[in-house]
Formats: C-alpha cells, structure tokens, sequence
C-alpha cells in the first residue's frame, strides 16, 4: 500500500502478489527440500544401520531431526504471519507420554500442538506423533519420514485397522518409545456439510447436538486405541482448538477455506490468533469396560 500526496492509499497488486507468490515458493520450497534431505540423508542411512540393532536409540535419533525439522517449520507458521498462540488449561509435563485428542478445524491444527509442546520443552517436540489416512503414506519420501517416526496410518476399513492398532501400540510400548499422538476422532475436517449429517447421525441415536462447530467422534477405533497404549501412556490431553480474526472474533470454518496451508506460506495466515483449552484426564480414570469408554 503506498500514499499520493494527498494521503490517498493505493494498493499495489501486481507488486503484493508478486510478494506472496515468492514467499510461497521460499515456504513451500523450504518444507518439501528439507522433508526430502532430512528423509534422504539424515534418516533414511540411520534406519539401515542402527534400527536393526537398536530400536530406542533410533527412535531417539530420528526425534531429534524431527524435532528441528518441526521445530523451525512452527518458526514460519508463527512469526512470518504474526499468529499469537495461546494456551489455557491443563498443559502437558515435560515427563508425559500423551494421546492428544482434538477437534480438527484445519490442515494446520497438529502444527498449533507442536507450539504448546515447544513452551513446554522445545526438546520433546520431535515426540509429536498422529492418526492419518493410510492415503497419505503413499506420498513419496515424506511419508517415507513419517513412517520412520513411528505415525500410526489407517485406511478406515476396521477389519484392517483393528489388527494394524494392536500391531503398532505392541511396538511402540515394547521399544518404550515416548511420545504426543495426535488422534482427531470426529475422523475429517470440520465443514457446514458435514456438521449436517452429523448432526442427523446424533438426532437419529437420540444423542445432544453440540451448539458449536463439532461433529460427532468416531469411538470404535479410539476405544481399541485408548485399551492398547494404556499401560504407556500416562493421559489423555482433550485439546479443543479455535481460530480468530484480528478483531477477536472467532474464523468460522467455511471461512478457513480448503488448505490454510498456502495462505500461510504466502504470509496471508487468516487467523491472527490460534486458542487452545487442554484438560487432562488420567488413563489409570478412564472406564475399563469398551460401552462406557466409549460413552466417555
């Protein structure tokens, strides 16, 4: 935006868009090549020599690249769009191996838990782990470090989820590996399309409607999960998330659009503000029996 001599404001598309075009490319540039390298040369040759050998230690290994990797991707979503975070609740110990669950809004929700891993030990946030769509493990080299990193993928057919859960919380607990998973039991983004047929679902199981911009969670997998992990995992984090403008009101979902993704990176982040509320509850609370966890 320039100013004549008279104070009248001018903006300058072709100069701006030539701007957010280029911080585009530097972002995305800087998040793929260091996915690849990171993947190519700091993993991949660790995985070969020293997995085999010694699980721990290579889990220890591979969380520490991440953590860097993570750690300077949150400097780009944070600081070059202004976004202030803010935590409230019950945050998670720097000694705590947690299941995070969290309504998802946005495909940069899981970033906003890396910045309330990193004000509690910057250290730990190679920990961060999740729950994906078995669609993104075929995304070549990336998803080659996210399997490295011990992500659990699921393709939502529960025959092969079932089996895939136990085989993965078996090696997780017997390698003793720390961590921050990640699991978004409403199973999809939030969209007014699906907040309808959510809504229908509840109505039809004489179950509440929630008033805000919620649908309703998927309990069979979170169940077998929570049953699987609990003798390693100390609490659940219940992580709910909310975007606002820079007048303090709060972004709808509809107006986030797609992916936030590349707004971001082109610096144009329409969240000025990122609110994130934690409780804690203690495994060792949870019900044992399978309906009342999944009431829970």
């Amino acid at each position: 935006i320039v100013k004549d001599c008279k104070g009248t404001e001018t903006y300058l598309k072709d100069e701006m868009g030539f701007n957010a075009m280029m911080m585009t490319c530097l972002t995305l540039g800087y998040l793929v090549l260091g996915a690849f390298f990171g993947v190519s040369l700091l993993i991949f040759p660790i995985t070969l020599a020293v997995r085999p050998f010694n699980r721990h230690l290579y889990f220890s290994y591979v969380s520490t690249v991440f953590g860097v990797y993570w750690y300077s991707s949150l400097y780009i979503i944070e600081h070059f769009n202004g976004t202030k975070v803010k935590l409230y609740g019950e945050l998670p110990l720097a000694s705590d191996s947690v299941l995070v669950l969290s309504n998802h809004k946005c495909d940069l929700d899981y970033t906003y838990l890396w910045s309330a891993i990193a004000r509690v030990d910057p250290r730990r946030i190679g920990l961060f782990k999740a729950v994906l769509k078995e669609a993104i493990k075929y995304v070549p080299v990336f998803s080659w470090g996210l399997k490295a990193s011990g992500f659990l993928f699921l393709s939502r057919t529960w025959e092969t989820d079932r089996i895939h859960i136990k085989k993965w919380a078996q090696a997780m607990g017997r390698d003793k590996i720390p961590m921050y998973l990640v699991l978004y039991p409403e199973g999809t983004r939030y969209t007014e399309r699906r907040k309808v047929k959510s809504d229908e679902i509840a109505k039809e199981k004489g179950m509440p409607l929630f008033e805000s911009e919620l649908l309703l969670p998927r309990t069979k997998g979170l169940v077998l999960l929570v049953q699987c992990i609990s003798s390693y995992v100390t609490c659940i984090l219940d992580m709910t998330i909310a975007y606002a403008k820079k007048d303090g009101t709060l972004l709808k979902g509809s107006e986030m659009g797609t992916s936030v993704l590349k707004k971001v990176a082109s610096g144009q982040s329409p969240m000025a503000t990122v609110h994130i509320h934690f409780k804690r509850h203690q495994m060792k609370d949870l019900p044992p029996e399978e309906d009342k966890l999944a009431d829970w």
